[in-house]
């Protein structure tokens, strides 16, 4: 029902506004997918999801504009390079339990945010990447409005219909016992670890996915700029 309803408003009641609202939730909609993974199903606190999240669209923004790639180049960049950082931290920052793992993400996320800021050359740093082109799909340059929402929303449900697969099968339910009861996940033969940095890093590939398909929007580029400056 609330999807039913959802694809009223954007088909019989949106304004352009609010279709520019509703492709920027989408987007943070895939954003909080990936989150659920590693907090809801895995029970840790990254507070690196966001700096993923810088990842994936800087990836989108700075190819594109400064090397003239398309969204399909640019994309599976912003899923690929989340992802090796993942890997690269996770293996000593999920040793950490509880706050300890939360502060170790926290500084991640500062690094990646001073990186960001102090490399204007790179970056654009505070004043955000121009010129960035918009999303192509097959030849097609998705125009603002409801073709663009329909496209980020498509990319939304993908996610969520993948990530509810997961955590109904096996690898989820693990994941959960992890969360739960680590000294008996283990007991039971289960590699605590590996779910743990699996968990890690499939959360940064999905907010390199939202950080990718934020690049590409005009409207989120903007309100980015705008809250940063």
């Amino acid at each position: 029902m609330m999807l039913a309803a959802l694809l009223a408003y954007a088909l019989l009641y949106a304004s352009p506004y609010g279709l520019r609202v509703l492709t920027v939730a989408g987007v943070y909609a895939l954003a909080a997918i990936g989150f659920q993974i590693v907090f809801g199903l895995g029970g840790a606190l990254s507070l690196a999801h966001g700096a993923f999240f810088g990842i994936g669209a800087y990836a989108t923004g700075i190819l594109g504009s400064q090397w003239g790639w398309g969204f399909a180049a640019t994309f599976p960049v912003s899923l690929l390079v989340p992802l090796f950082l993942a890997l690269l931290v996770g293996l000593p920052v999920l040793r950490l339990e509880s706050h300890y793992f939360a502060l170790a993400t926290l500084g991640i996320a500062q690094v990646v945010h001073l990186l960001a800021v102090n490399s204007p050359g790179l970056t654009g740093g505070a004043n955000g990447l121009p010129g960035v082109p918009g999303i192509v799909l097959f030849g097609w340059a998705v125009p603002r409005g409801l073709p663009l929402a329909a496209v980020v929303w498509s990319f939304v449900a993908l996610g969520g219909l993948l990530a509810w697969r997961l955590a109904r099968g096996r690898w989820g339910r693990a994941l959960t016992l992890v969360r739960d009861d680590p000294l008996a996940a283990g007991t039971l033969g289960l590699d605590v670890g590996g779910l743990r940095l699996a968990a890690f890093a499939l959360s940064a590939v999905y907010a390199g996915a939202a950080g990718g398909l934020g690049g590409g929007t005009p409207f989120l580029l903007y309100h980015f700029r705008a809250r940063r400056t």
